[in-house]
């Protein structure tokens, strides 16, 4: 069982200078996700209760190098969830975010959010349901993402395998929105933009592959757009062919938009607290 040592950068309520607290974890042998880079698991292990841990692990020069130019990828989503949350976006609550280092697992960073309890995937559970509620569901989705992008937050990754749905007896289920590491804020509403067309023609083509054209076509009318919309998002679905190329250029080109418009607004960018890196006592 590995242990982690977290130093606690920032909590939800509380300015992150008042927020510094150092925490021991340790990894259940059992983790619910256990790859290369990424381990997600429940803290404590057992209780009523609990925080879904995810740790970016094992950094390499390529994650020191974009962590000086874009920050704590952990930090950027704990902020997209908090205004979220404050915009009144179904997503899951976030906690905090820190950092540390730990033999096994080396530099790493770690984002705390509260379990959603009895939930799954809803790429898992939204082929089972009648199509009329799983047309209710999808729509409430695409009404969330308009929600969302209202407050000027994109998602990045908005698949239907990065939303859950809680289990109910057979009413449509309660929604809520995960997974927001490549998440922008902009600081204002980004309907009609770049950003919203490529959250929707990913959204469009996950549940293509799940349910079908006819439920995609049917619920993308509730994130408000007209007809012509519609088929212009459904086009360019059409059109769109997925590379990892592609992700990383338009995630590339939608940090530099946002980086550009918080610079127009006059927002001020949060400093990248290079000594938050790793503190003397997290070296190796």
């Amino acid at each position: 069982m590995s242990r982690l040592r977290i130093l606690v950068r920032e909590r939800r309520g509380e300015s992150p200078a008042g927020s510094a607290v150092e925490l021991t974890v340790d990894v259940p042998g059992d983790p619910i996700k256990d790859e290369p880079g990424t381990v997600v698991f429940r803290w404590p292990p057992t209780g009523e209760s609990r925080l879904m841990l995810k740790v970016y692990r094992r950094w390499n020069i390529v994650h020191w190098m974009r962590k000086r130019l874009t920050g704590f990828r952990v930090r950027r989503e704990f902020r997209a969830l908090v205004l979220l949350r404050e915009a009144g976006v179904e997503c899951v609550d976030p906690v905090f975010w820190g950092i540390g280092w730990a033999p096994d697992q080396g530099r790493f960073e770690v984002l705390a959010t509260r379990e959603v309890a009895a939930a799954g995937r809803l790429s898992e559970a939204v082929a089972a349901q009648p199509r009329e509620v799983r047309r209710e569901v999808l729509g409430r989705l695409f009404e969330s993402v308009a929600r969302m992008h209202r407050a000027g937050v994109y998602h990045g990754a908005p698949f239907l395998g990065n939303v859950l749905a809680s289990a109910t007896n057979g009413a449509p289920p309660p929604l809520c929105i995960l997974d927001l590491e490549k998440s922008v804020c902009f600081g204002r509403d980004i309907r009609g933009t770049r950003m919203a067309e490529f959250d929707l023609v990913n959204l469009v083509r996950s549940i293509r592959t799940r349910v079908g054209r006819a439920d995609a076509r049917a619920a993308l009318q509730h994130y408000g757009l007209d007809e012509i919309g519609v088929d212009g998002i459904g086009a360019a679905a059409d059109a769109y062919r997925s590379s990892k190329f592609q992700r990383s250029r338009r995630h590339v080109e939608f940090l530099v938009r946002g980086w550009l418009t918080r610079r127009r607004g006059g927002a001020s960018r949060p400093p990248h607290d290079e000594s938050d890196l790793v503190g003397r006592e997290y070296c190796p």
